[in-house]
């Protein structure tokens, strides 16, 4: 409003009528009356002020001024001011003065141009024309979106210039809305590695120097959480000197930095020590084979030591300096650039001007000590970003690429092809904004904006279809969101134009190549953009491997894109031998392929490897894996410093300084977790520790029950079997002799006479008792209980002891659970079935059977897979959604059939 108030010269007495306008009306007048004592009592002045100044000065002694000036020359001005018009005249009285003006024949997008001609005194209608001839569109192209639009558009461009050769430099693609368009063109034009010029200018905010220095000016405020560090890293060219990026990011990650620059120094510190103790290990070791391990390990303590140095540097520096000043804060920001964002031999020339203009902005604020000699650091930095977003600079060059940018922004220049995409309601023209101040819906318009801004629009838009030899319009059917867009305007009248007739809106939605109007081209969908553009056509592009896939998964048949691996198998090693070569295998293994056996081959055969954030593990309260870790490592620790003592004997109680050593035990754990941030939010974990401690309580109670009535002792914990050290392997013998090795950890065997009782700990829910009692190892998904007895029987045999009855149970040590445990006793039926299980896992990696089982469809868990074996999957978003629809048309296919064999009949 003030700049539009002083470019219409007001003042005084027209101040004064525009105040009796309403209630806001005279508050604004009063504001801008104020704004003026303010620039004046300061000594400062705006535009107006210095084109008032400038006619002043040339009306007292204008010949002298310009006596050395020859025709001063004005083109395509995109808008003149009322002091600008003024300044004109003086020139014009005192010399010459030559203006092109913009002559479009429309009354309403020459309305300001004849306007200013009146100004100046130039009779209108005698002012001689340049290139008289009225702009008109040549093409009309439509699609079902923006981002087809774009695409569409670009193919065209493609295709001109391999059949008609128009040159790159000789085509614009403008937009009136830079939503979505903006983002869309440049992306499109990237990834077809076509050259390009952006006429939008791009801010020196987005510089090398401009976004390092922001992101190393909001470290403080941002905490250096672990992805504002990552963030800030990636701006810097080439990730900066020192560790690489990807050695900050996994580095950080393995020491599990979320936030905070203690959290940074402890964690790392950490990390430090257990990989220098494992490179100790490794050399005492004194093995050849270990030398690349070692090697590895040494980088990342170097790479480590120096994030640590560079975190406590940055985190010292960027600590604003107690002078709160204009000028003492200006230098601290400088010496942040020159430290960190000094201009490299390998830079850009482009990103070298930008630094120097971010000097140049940090510079300039030194002068805002002239209004407030104190300011807050925060105010500080918004201003600073607020300068580096509003200073701009050209994106390329002139004459090496494409050019693109707003409709506006291409006046007065000359292209063989314009594109003007968007070409939707509320977009030509756009609507003006609604004004409280002087209301235009309800005819005040004292300063003429709503007329001035529709004759701007209007001359942008006949100026672009007047800059090119063709000008295509181009429409998208639907908006971003696939809600229906419709027409503009500016567009209905151009294909009414064209098509000889008046065309309305639904009717052009409906239109369609066939129309016998080679103006038209529709692409009605996707597919027929993909047929219709003639690069598409003739050339083979990555994209065919995606739609092969999306028939293949469509399709009935068992294919590669499925999950069958039967052209393959016999030449990979980890799948032509079975079970034999990958033993031992742990029974986790095995439940895994029996649940879905295409995560298997994603873990276990291609090892993709899932990218763990610390920030992704970050919750309200401690996760239900580190839970149970945390509670096993308890139990663990307590066992065994009883099993020194030799108790507990069975039948044995446990006394009260047990219950309290545990407790004990369990405060030292707790510390640990808080201690790697394991542990959630402060109040969640405090309840979460007195939930834990009242579980151990009960775990010592529910024990002493159990061995009252199972004459046993526990002997081992947490003890390996098919490891180098440690128990033999379980193993099963397959239908052909093939024997299969399994190895794993049990946490809890007890021994007592002629029998042992096998414990594993579970944390979380109970499972359901039926489904033991009807499978003991549940399809496949539960065979833990029946390898750890098989591991058990075989240990026993090796002592030379008679093999006795051997028990295996899930104890559920929780509230949660319930305390209740699940038993399955060793016997022939649970060797049996897990015989069954391991000849099918067997006789699937053989052939390569891998297909996506994706199980029941839960629903309803928010932020979670609605399948029951995706829930804790960390491979689900590489599935397709219909994952569950694909499983089902494909699963009695040769191959995919194997899963269903698991099954009892």
């Amino acid at each position: 409003l003030f700049r539009d108030l002083a470019d219409g010269g007001v003042g005084g007495e027209s101040a004064q009528r525009l105040a009796a306008g309403g209630a806001l009306a005279k508050v604004a007048i009063a504001a801008h009356d104020e704004y003026r004592r303010l620039l004046g009592e300061g000594g400062f002045y705006d535009r107006a002020d210095l084109c008032r100044a400038a006619v002043a000065a040339i009306e007292r002694d204008g010949a002298r001024l310009l006596q050395d000036w020859g025709p001063l020359l004005l083109f395509l001005p995109a808008r003149l001011s009322a002091p600008e018009l003024q300044l004109l005249a003086a020139l014009a009285k005192a010399g010459t003065v030559e203006a092109g003006l913009p002559w479009l024949e429309d009354e309403t997008a020459d309305a300001e141009p004849r306007r200013w001609a009146t100004t100046l005194g130039v009779d209108w209608e005698a002012a001689p024309a340049v290139n008289g001839h009225a702009p008109r569109p040549s093409e009309v192209l439509m699609a079902p979106d923006a981002g087809e639009e774009v695409r569409a558009a670009v193919r065209r461009i493609l295709a001109e210039l391999d059949s008609e050769g128009v040159p790159l430099h000789r085509t614009a693609l403008v937009y009136r809305h830079q939503e979505p368009y903006r983002q869309l063109v440049r992306e499109t034009l990237n990834a077809a590695s076509l050259p390009w010029v952006g006429l939008e200018r791009k801010p020196i905010s987005e510089s090398f120097a401009g976004r390092g220095l922001l992101g190393l000016l909001h470290l403080q405020g941002q905490r250096f959480s672990r992805a504002a560090v990552l963030n800030w890293l990636s701006s810097l060219p080439h990730g900066g000197d020192g560790p690489s990026l990807a050695q900050w990011d996994r580095i950080s990650r393995r020491a599990g930095v979320v936030r905070g620059v203690d959290q940074w120094s402890d964690r790392l510190q950490r990390k430090l020590e257990e990989d220098r103790a494992t490179i100790e290990k490794l050399e005492r070791e004194d093995d050849e084979s270990t030398e690349p391990l070692r090697s590895y390990r040494r980088s990342e303590v170097n790479a480590t030591e120096e994030m640590l140095r560079r975190i406590e540097e940055m985190n010292r520096r960027t600590v604003p300096p107690r002078d709160r000043g204009w000028p003492a804060l200006v230098k601290w920001a400088l010496e942040l650039r020159e430290r960190y964002l000094r201009v490299g031999r390998d830079w850009p020339a482009e990103q070298v001007e930008a630094a120097q203009l971010v000097d140049e902005t940090i510079a300039a604020l030194a002068d805002a000590a002239a209004l407030d000699r104190e300011v807050e650091v925060d105010r500080f930095v918004e201003t600073l970003e607020e300068s580096l977003s509003a200073r701009r600079r050209p994106e390329g060059r002139l004459g090496s690429g494409l050019v693109t940018g707003p409709i506006s922004s291409i006046a007065g220049m000359t292209f063989d092809r314009v594109y003007v995409l968007g070409m939707t309601e509320r977009a030509y023209p756009a609507p003006s904004p609604v004004d409280p101040i002087f209301p235009w819906e309800v005819g005040q318009d004292p300063l003429g904006r709503a007329a001035r801004r529709l004759a701007g629009e209007r001359g942008s838009f006949l100026g672009a279809l007047a800059a090119g030899g063709k000008a295509v319009l181009c429409f998208p059917t639907h908006d971003t969101e696939q809600r229906p867009a419709y027409p503009a305007r500016w567009l209905l009248d151009a294909v009414s134009e064209l098509a000889g007739r008046r065309i309305g809106p639904a009717e052009l939605r409906e239109l369609r190549n066939a129309e016998g109007w080679p103006w038209l081209t529709s692409l009605v969908s996707t597919e027929a953009a993909l047929t219709h553009g003639p690069v598409m056509l003739n050339h083979d592009l990555p994209m065919g491997r995606g739609l092969e896939s999306t028939a293949a998964r469509a399709s009935r048949e068992f294919t590669e894109f499925d999950g069958n691996l039967a052209a393959v198998a016999p030449g990979l090693d980890k799948l032509a031998g079975g079970l034999s070569r990958l033993h031992p295998i742990s029974p986790s293994g095995v439940e895994t392929w029996a649940s879905c056996p295409f995560r298997y081959f994603l873990g276990r055969v291609l090892e993709v490897e899932p990218t763990e954030r610390p920030e992704d593990d970050e919750s309200w309260a401690i996760s239900a894996i580190d839970r149970g870790s945390l509670i096993h490592a308890i139990l663990e620790e307590f066992f065994r410093e009883l099993q020194a003592a030799g108790r507990p004997a069975p039948g044995e109680t446990y006394t009260q300084a047990d219950r309290d050593r545990l407790e004990q035990l369990a405060r030292e754990h707790f510390q640990r977790v808080e201690s790697l941030g394991q542990t959630g939010y402060r109040l969640a974990w405090l309840n979460e520790q007195t939930a834990i401690q009242l579980d151990l309580r009960t775990v010592l109670t529910k024990d002493e029950e159990f061995r009252s009535k199972f004459p046993v002792k526990p002997e081992f914990f947490e003890q390996g079997f098919g490891w180098a050290e440690g128990w033999p392997a379980a193993e099963v013998e397959l239908a052909d002799g093939t024997v299969v090795r399994l190895r794993g950890y049990i946490d809890r065997v007890d021994l007592g006479a002629g029998e042992a009782y096998v414990t594993d700990y579970k944390t979380g829910s109970a499972y359901t008792k039926k489904d033991f009692e009807a499978d003991p190892v549940v399809a496949g998904t539960k065979v833990q209980l029946a390898v750890y007895s098989n591991a058990v029987r075989r240990f026993l045999e090796a002592r030379g002891k008679a093999e006795g009855e051997v028990t295996a149970s899930y104890w559920f040590i929780s509230a949660k659970g319930q305390f209740q445990r699940i038993e399955v006793t060793g016997g022939e039926a649970a060797d049996q079935r897990l015989g069954q299980i391991m000849e099918v896992v067997n006789q699937g990696l053989t052939v390569g059977a891998f297909p996506q089982v994706p199980g029941e469809d839960q629903g309803g868990i928010p932020k979670r897979p609605a399948f029951a074996n995706c829930v804790f999957c960390d491979y689900h978003r590489i599935c397709p959604t219909g994952r569950d629809q694909i499983r089902e048309r494909k699963k009695e296919e040769a191959g995919a059939d194997l899963h269903q064999r698991l099954a009892l009949p």
